[in-house]
């Protein structure tokens, strides 16, 4: 979980995979798909850090979750590759201010006026 106001930079989580084969430990190239730039990943540590402000008002449908691929390909010339989903919830914060609205609360409303027949008694 993440706040949605995490300043740009921050490093959210890291992803490691490792070659499995003994003796051939090649280098992993780490790379995201599906995650529309939000997120970037260290190609060779798999650090993910923020590279767009979230929104969690945005991905209200989806419960505030940013869901994307990371893909660990072996740097070799008989590379193989694994994936692995991401699931990063955007927590909200406070940052939206109050909206007036009429009676039915359909519409938002910048003043409202009332009318009150002179000689009315208070209460």
């Amino acid at each position: 979980q993440v706040d949605e106001d995490t300043q740009l930079g921050t490093s959210i989580i890291t992803i490691n995979a490792h070659d499995g084969d003994l003796g051939i430990n090649d280098p992993i190239i780490f790379s995201t798909e599906g995650d529309n730039g939000t997120f970037s990943i260290d190609s060779t540590t798999g650090v993910i850090t923020l590279a767009k402000m979230l929104d969690r008002e945005s991905k209200g449908d989806e419960g505030g979750v940013y869901s994307f691929t990371v893909q660990a390909q072996e740097d070799s010339s008989l590379a193989r590759s694994a994936n692995t989903n991401v699931r990063i919830t955007a927590v909200d914060v406070n940052d939206h201010m109050p909206t007036f609205y009429s009676g039915n609360g359909n519409s938002p409303q910048t003043s409202f006026t009332a009318t009150i027949p002179e000689g009315t008694s208070a209460g």
